[in-house]
């Protein structure tokens, strides 16, 4: 159950990206972990694994930050995913790194890519392409990638299924960096609203989220599970 998770500081963050983009370094993967893809390793070895040997692990949701803190006592700045993803568009604009989109529904990532650009007009945006593909559409989309040799590539998959997808083919992708974002494409699109700051200072987005999509109201139910985890692990620690 024991996950690393790193103990950094958003702007510590931001330059260690950078770093790896100025001294090239390729198929780095970065995962912001929330309490449900916490839970989910408890059934999905592959998963573990590749948070295990992701670059960067940092704590997107308030049960991560809670979690660290009672098992480390270090308060650890909670950086939520689509946060990260623009703060690092914002530097790949001043950069010039090259972004490749890939995920959500094909009517949704054209308008994921004009609202990036319309937020950061010098945006390089070399490519997007939707998250519902088959295999043979996969071969390509990976083509199209490694043609293009973007810097960054985000990832917007379901939970899980985009961190495995970008374990699987990071070595073949040559990317500096791939990052799950999970529904920031949704949000930046404009099909989902982000949450109003009295639910993100409190913690409650992705209550917010579930208002916006009731059938993720499933997952509540494995909350209680993830604080009783911890709990075991704090005891196992004492």
């Amino acid at each position: 159950g024991e996950i690393p998770i790193n103990i950094i500081s958003l702007q510590d963050t931001l330059k260690y990206i950078e770093n790896m983009i100025a001294e090239d370094k390729k198929c780095n993967q970065i995962v912001t972990l929330n309490s449900l893809m916490y839970n989910f390793t408890f059934k999905d070895n592959e998963l573990k694994e590749c948070i295990k040997k992701a670059r960067l692990v940092l704590p997107d949701s308030i049960g991560i930050s809670f979690a660290c803190y009672i098992l480390s006592g270090y308060k650890l700045e909670r950086i939520p995913g689509i946060d990260l993803m623009l703060y690092i568009c914002e530097k790949a604009e001043r950069n010039n790194w090259k972004i490749f989109l890939l995920g959500t529904k094909p009517e949704i990532i054209p308008k994921t890519a004009l609202n990036l650009r319309k937020i950061f007009p010098k945006l390089n945006i070399i490519g997007f392409h939707h998250g519902f593909f088959n295999e043979d559409e996969e071969k390509e989309i990976i083509k199209k990638i490694q043609n293009t040799e973007p810097n960054i590539l985000f990832v917007g998959l379901d939970i899980s299924r985009q961190e495995k997808w970008i374990y699987r083919n990071l070595k073949n992708l040559k990317v500096n960096i791939a990052m799950g974002v999970g529904g920031s494409f949704d949000v930046i699109s404009g099909k989902l609203h982000r949450a109003p700051t009295f639910f993100k200072k409190t913690g409650l987005e992705w209550f917010y989220r579930v208002l916006q999509e009731p059938y993720r109201i499933k997952r509540i139910k494995d909350l209680p599970v993830f604080v009783w985890r911890i709990i075991l692990l704090k005891l196992k620690s004492i």
